[in-house]
C-alpha cells in the first residue's frame, strides 16, 4: 500500500502560511498608525518583525498548534488560537528580556499587534474553514477505501458523502461478500474481500 499521509502541523501548511500573513500585516499596520511610516524601513523594526515570524513557526511547529484545526468549533477555536497567541507573545516578550532589546521597542507597536493578531487571526481561520467546508478550495485529501457488506454499503457510503469536513476522497469499494454490484453512489466496487490485500498493494490507498 502506498501512503502520502502528512502528520501534525505539515498537513496544514495553507493555515500555518495565512497565520504568518496575518501577524505580519498585524504588525505593519499597527507600527504604521503608530509612527507613520512601513516598519521593514528600520533596521530595529525589521528585526522584530523576523523574530515575529520564528516565533509563530516555533509555537505551530512544537505546540503542534494547528492540530485538528478543520474539526475545531467556533469555541475551541477561540480558545485554541488565544493560547496560540499567548505562546508567542510570551516568546517574544522572554526573546526582548533575555536580549536586553525591550528598551528599544514601543510596547504599544508590540500589545496592539498581539491585539489585532488574536482578532484578526480567528476570523481568518473561521472564515478560511467554511471555505474549505463548502468545498470552494480544494486542499490536498487523503485517498479512502471503504470495506463494507452489501447489506450496509447504501447507508454508510451515504453517510461518509455527506460529510463535508472530512479530508478523504473515497476512491473505492471493498464488498465483503462476492456481488455483482459495479458501483454504489458513484463509487467503484473495486472488489470483495478476498481480492482486497492485492488490490491495496498496488493503488494509492491513504486509510480504510
Amino acid at each position: 500500500m502506498y501512503k502520502r499521509n502528512a502528520q501534525g502541523w505539515s498537513k496544514h501548511i495553507d493555515f500555518m502560511l495565512l497565520d504568518l500573513i496575518i501577524l505580519q500585516l498585524s504588525y505593519m499596520l499597527v507600527y504604521y498608525f503608530r509612527f507613520e511610516e512601513w516598519a521593514y524601513l528600520t533596521r530595529v523594526y525589521r528585526n522584530l518583525g523576523i523574530v515575529l515570524l520564528l516565533a509563530d513557526l516555533l509555537v505551530i511547529v512544537l505546540n503542534n498548534s494547528l492540530h485538528d484545526v478543520i474539526k475545531r468549533t467556533y469555541t475551541r477555536e477561540l480558545i485554541e488560537h488565544g493560547k496560540h497567541c499567548f505562546y508567542v507573545f510570551a516568546v517574544i516578550v522572554f526573546y526582548l528580556f533575555s536580549t536586553q532589546q525591550d528598551v528599544y521597542y514601543s510596547r504599544f507597536v508590540l500589545a496592539g499587534t498581539m491585539l489585532i493578531y488574536s482578532v484578526a487571526g480567528y476570523c481568518v481561520r473561521i472564515l478560511f474553514k467554511e471555505i474549505l467546508r463548502r468545498g470552494k478550495f480544494r486542499r490536498e485529501r487523503n485517498n479512502m477505501l471503504v470495506v463494507v457488506s452489501e447489506k450496509s454499503a447504501d447507508q454508510l457510503v451515504t453517510q461518509l458523502l455527506s460529510d463535508n469536513r472530512a479530508g478523504y476522497d473515497i476512491v473505492g469499494i471493498v464488498l465483503l461478500e462476492s456481488s455483482n454490484i459495479a458501483s454504489i453512489h458513484g463509487i467503484p466496487v473495486v472488489c470483495d474481500i478476498k481480492k482486497a490485500s492485492q488490490y491495496i498493494a498496488k493503488e494509492w490507498i491513504d486509510s480504510v
